[in-house]
C-alpha cells in the first residue's frame, strides 16, 4: 500500500481501502431555506477530502467515492423575539 496516497477509510462500519484523490476544483453553491419565521438559512457544503474506494463499485460501474465534508450555516431575517442580546 502507497503510504502518500493509500487510505483506510471506515464506512458504515466497514473498512475499506482507498485513494485519496485531490480536489482541484470545487463549486459550492449555496442553498437557500426560509422558515416559517421569517427566517432565512444559507447553507452550504465545502469538501474537506475525496477517496476512492479500491474495488468497489456502484450498480452502474462507476467507482464509489467517500467525501469528508463539512456544513457552513449563517441564518439572516431571524425575527428580534428569537434574538439574544450581546453586549
Amino acid at each position: 500500500m502507497d503510504e502518500a496516497r493509500k487510505v483506510r477509510i471506515n464506512v458504515a462500519d466497514k473498512s475499506f481501502v482507498g485513494e485519496r484523490v485531490k480536489i482541484v476544483q470545487a463549486t459550492e453553491p449555496t442553498s437557500e431555506i426560509r422558515l416559517a419565521d421569517g427566517t432565512l438559512l444559507r447553507l452550504r457544503t465545502v469538501a474537506l477530502k475525496v477517496t476512492r474506494l479500491d474495488d468497489q463499485w456502484d450498480n452502474e460501474g462507476n467507482p464509489i467515492y467517500v467525501v469528508t465534508s463539512s456544513n457552513v450555516m449563517s441564518a439572516e431575517d431571524v425575527p428580534e423575539r428569537y434574538m439574544r442580546r450581546v453586549n
